[in-house]
């Protein structure tokens, strides 16, 4: 790709952040310029366990639905890309061994039936909730992806992450109220919109589930404060006197069980969000524990040296499944996994199985 075509892409990137719909034509080029006939941009979101495309090429809805539906849970390259810096492009050979790939379900009953075989991955975003990534991919004939087009990706792959965050916050700011509402009702973070003195506005779902529940935050008489008057001092606690402040601000509260909470407040009337609220004193509160199990696996995988294979034994066994069980479920050979445990042993310096359950609940 010559400097021009490469200049004529990434003006087409940012195109995309102002009209989303020009994102289907943008990755087929972005697919074509690797020499790859399918490729996907899409969101995966560690609360709720569900996979969403962005925008998707070169592949039907038919196996675009099996993948949201069935084989997102048993995809080997996820944890890998949990372990690799944002805009870092990876081939299928760097992420996951090759016999174990071959095997895989999702490769024999997903990829292999449509041609694929290679596939290039770049995490985009990485946050405790969600992992956005850019995927090409292409079939047998067309080869393993080579280190200059990996280059070439890594120009492209910082472009399409600012292309994804200026569409979200166009997005945020000029969103129906009803949709924006439904929006919040979907996620599974509280938040709680508090007008100038604390006064409840707006919580989502989950937000009035923790008010309900009492043990973070609880509303008294329409305002919302601590669940109890011994978490600190009032004044500092206060969240209307917060939401006076000009720049967002972020708390650990004690919760009712001993546990922590952490309260991220962003003031929605200040700087550019006035245009949003003109006229209004308003306060968002989110609320979330103080452990957010993404970012504890990623401190887990770093500590220890982990592979992203070895990951995802231990997720397994942590939810309660056997070695058959997390050979099954990514349709891998139970001697493979036996193999990921023995690393795990040496790696952590463990010996039981229920020794490394207990080092995993107690990482900080």
């Amino acid at each position: 790709m010559d400097a021009a075509a490469l200049s004529h892409l990434i003006e087409q990137i940012y195109d995309c952040a102002i009209d989303p719909a020009l994102w289907s034509s943008t990755l087929e080029q972005i697919a074509a310029a690797l020499d790859s006939p399918a490729g996907t941009l899409s969101i995966s979101d560690f609360v709720t366990g569900t996979e969403r495309a962005i925008v998707w090429a070169g592949i039907s809805e038919h196996y675009q639905a099996l993948y949201r539906e069935q084989y997102h849970l048993c995809d080997l390259f996820g944890h890998e890309l949990i372990l690799r810096p944002v805009d870092e492009p990876a081939t299928s050979e760097q992420l996951v061994a090759e016999d174990e790939l071959l095997h895989s379900r999702i490769y024999r009953e997903w990829a292999a039936p449509q041609g694929f075989r290679y596939v290039l991955l770049t995490a985009l975003i990485k946050s405790q909730a969600r992992l956005a990534y850019i995927g090409l991919t292409r079939g047998p004939e067309g080869g393993p992806y080579d280190a200059e087009e990996q280059a070439r990706m890594a120009l492209l792959a910082p472009h399409v992450r600012r292309a994804i965050t200026i569409a979200d916050l166009i997005d945020h700011k000029t969103v129906e109220r009803g949709l924006f509402a439904d929006v919040l009702d979907a996620l599974s973070t509280a938040v709680l919109i508090l007008d100038g003195t604390g006064g409840l506005v707006h919580a989502n779902a989950a937000g009035e589930r923790l008010l309900a529940a009492g043990d973070v935050l609880r509303a008294r008489r329409g305002t919302v404060e601590p669940w109890s008057d011994r978490c600190g001092d009032g004044a500092a606690w206060s969240l209307s006197r917060i939401g006076q402040q000009t720049g967002a601000r972020t708390l650990a509260l004690p919760r009712r069980d001993g546990g922590t909470a952490i309260l991220s407040v962003l003031p929605l009337a200040t700087g550019r969000r006035k245009a949003v609220v003109a006229g209004h004193m308003r306060v968002a509160v989110f609320v979330q524990d103080q452990a957010a199990a993404p970012s504890r696996v990623e401190a887990l995988g770093r500590t220890f040296g982990l592979t992203g294979a070895e990951l995802r034994v231990l997720l397994g066994l942590s939810e309660g499944g056997s070695p058959a069980d997390v050979a099954a479920r990514y349709g891998i050979a139970p001697s493979t996994v036996r193999t990921h445990l023995k690393s795990l042993f040496t790696k952590t310096g463990m010996r039981r199985q229920k020794d490394l359950m207990r080092l995993l609940a107690e990482l900080p």
